[in-house]
């Protein structure tokens, strides 16, 4: 069974939006993010660390193949949490 051109690209797109993501974290000056566990010690090497626009800095890799002509549109699909968060100390009702 072949998938259309159309829905494997958004596949394959929609996964590169979920690693770059999960590839992205984001700590307060002098802080040092700790491994995850969920990134191969191979990935969690390449990542470099950058300064966002608010002064924090995250840790980014972005592949070298993913160029704008490898694809043709963008997946973005609503994040959901599982199990839904209660409101307490740390999650407020908002």
């Amino acid at each position: 069974m072949k998938l259309p051109t159309f829905i494997s690209s958004s596949l394959v797109t929609g996964l590169i939006v979920a690693v770059a993501s999960v590839c992205s974290g984001i700590a307060t000056a002098g802080e040092s993010v700790p491994s995850s566990g969920f990134i191969s010690p191979a990935v969690e090497s390449k990542l470099k660390e950058v300064k966002l626009s608010d002064h924090r800095t995250a840790q980014r890799w972005i592949s070298a193949d993913m160029t704008r002509a490898n694809y043709k549109a963008v997946m973005v699909d609503r994040v959901i949490f599982y199990p839904a968060p209660n409101p307490g100390p740390q999650v407020s009702s908002s």
